[in-house]
């Protein structure tokens, strides 16, 4: 089956989204599929990818905006046979493959990765929706595509609170979990110039405001009046990089937390299996991936056990969970782990083993396959009216020109 998976972001920017994308496209390859990746974002030389037009977000640095042309779009997807179309935003790309499935009867999924009320604060103030707007453009998009999956048995669960009719699949992404069982360990401390009997926290994924990393920086320094020699390594990169930045140098943290930036997957596995433990503390992930990874690669996890995390993680899985987040909890679980490494050892074995048993990607992969499989493209279609997406930026368009046209008159 030829698949076309229609996304305003990619590799090489590595975001939850991006990681699910390349291992779904990844596993669905060895089931037998040709998937092909339709974004203003990809990876050179990817001979399956299909460049289309996009700006840089004004919010959001380290993100495109699609302006896809729905004709070239198309004729790509006729050239290649392509049936399925896979959207994973209900932005820019996902509103073409919507205008796609309507005009000419392409079997469209579409899977609701982020819930989309809890990153408002990234709209600027004059043009963001209420809530309750976006609850009911979340119900009327996924009401509107052929089949919808949700990550989570939470977010499914948000979707129907919206009133959505039509069933909703609850996939997770999963975890390779071969990458990082197998791979080879580093001398963090050598690395990054830490005194050997340090002990090392990793973080592992965006540099965003809504990841509560600031939380992380108050257990550093209550570790650090507690007389310990405790560091923080940081993972990514992200929109709050340089405001976090002044932050940690305001607290006067810079030799206590590292910024390792971003870097391979290959090389985060290797981060994963050199750490002492992974600390986590946003309160709006969908999935939680990262921590699922930390468990593959035997790391031990603190984190806060709320949405995605809260259904991926099992208290004492190699993890330990708090309800909300708390950095008595936070210091009480990292001192525990600093002082046993038998527990540590016991907690590595208990998160390798739990993901192994219940996260592979192989298995979900699967899933979604079979998923494929009980919808195919008509030969015979009635074209539906809606707005291509040009049409409606530029109806967008020309109503701010109006308002502005009102304001400044």
């Amino acid at each position: 089956m030829n698949i076309a998976m229609l996304t305003d972001t990619y590799l090489p920017h590595v975001n939850g989204v991006s990681t699910s994308l390349f291992l779904f496209r990844k596993h669905l390859e060895r089931l037998g599929h040709r998937v092909y990746i339709v974004s203003p974002v990809g990876q050179k030389g990817d001979p399956y990818f299909f460049k289309v037009m996009g700006f840089r977000s004004m919010q959001v640095k380290d993100q495109r905006i699609a302006l896809p042309n729905t004709k070239r779009i198309l004729d790509f997807l006729e050239t290649n046979q392509i049936t399925h179309l896979h959207s994973h935003a209900p932005l820019s790309m996902g509103w073409t493959a919507l205008w796609l499935q309507k005009r000419y009867g392409f079997i469209h999924f579409h899977t609701y990765h982020t819930l989309l009320v809890d990153y408002l604060h990234y709209i600027p103030r004059f043009f963001r929706p209420t809530k309750k707007v976006i609850q009911e453009f979340s119900k009327w998009f996924c009401s509107e595509v052929d089949c919808t999956i949700a990550p989570t048995t939470e977010m499914k669960n948000e979707l129907m609170a919206y009133g959505m009719k039509k069933p909703i699949h609850v996939i997770p992404t999963g975890i390779d979990t071969d990458l990082f069982r197998t791979a080879a360990p580093i001398d963090l401390r050598a690395k990054h110039h830490l005194p050997k009997e340090s002990f090392i926290a990793l973080f592992a994924g965006r540099i965003a405001k809504e990841k509560n990393i600031v939380f992380l920086l108050e257990v550093v320094e209550r570790m650090i009046r507690k007389g310990h020699s405790f560091y923080l390594v940081l993972v990514g990169n992200g929109p709050f990089f340089e405001e976090l930045s002044e932050i940690v140098r305001k607290k006067r943290l810079s030799e206590n937390v590292i910024f390792a930036g971003e870097m391979k997957r290959e090389e985060l596995a290797s981060y994963y299996r050199s750490a002492d433990c992974f600390t986590f503390a946003s309160t709006t992930e969908t999935q939680g991936l990262v921590v699922l990874e930390a468990l593959a690669a035997g790391l031990p996890v603190i984190a806060v056990a709320q949405k995605g995390v809260k259904s991926s993680l099992s208290e004492g899985e190699g993890c330990f969970l708090t309800e909300h987040p708390n950095v008595d909890f936070f210091v009480e679980k990292a001192l525990l782990l600093m002082k046993d490494p038998e527990l540590r050892q016991q907690m590595r074995g208990k998160g390798m083993e739990y993901v192994q048993k219940h996260w592979s990607i192989d298995v979900f992969a699967q899933h979604v396959s079979d998923l494929y499989g009980q919808f195919q493209k008509p030969e015979q279609y009635t074209p539906q009216k809606m707005f291509e997406f040009s049409e409606l930026w530029m109806w967008v368009t020309g109503k701010l020109r109006n308002i502005q046209d009102n304001i400044f008159k």
